[in-house]
């Protein structure tokens, strides 16, 4: 589900709050630039990792933050100690994200 939001939301030209990237990355970060909208919105996103995460390796979901603050997309990273599952810090900081998305509403 997240890659396919990810890979979506580059040629989504109306806007959104923002993204929850939860272990998860980009398909396709080589040709990002080229697919995204040239009036495309960059919401905000909240992205976290697990650094033993055995389904997707730190690494890749690293990259896709890169690539996605490179395309300008406000970007929020967090690395937690933990495979590819969510932790209760995981889900504090998302909280916080949250209620900053919607203070700003």
């Amino acid at each position: 589900g997240g890659a396919v939001i990810l890979r979506a939301v580059r040629r989504r030209s109306r806007p959104i709050g923002g993204l929850i990237a939860l272990s998860t990355y980009l398909p396709d970060p080589e040709t990002a630039a080229a697919q995204r909208a040239p009036d495309g919105i960059r919401p905000p996103v909240f992205m976290a990792h697990g650094v033993q995460d055995p389904v997707i390796p730190q690494a890749i979901a690293a990259h896709t933050a890169q690539t996605l603050k490179d395309l300008g997309f406000p970007l929020e990273w967090h690395s937690y100690p933990m495979a590819h599952q969510v932790c209760a810090e995981e889900l504090e900081a998302l909280g916080d994200w949250l209620d900053a998305r919607f203070r700003a509403a």
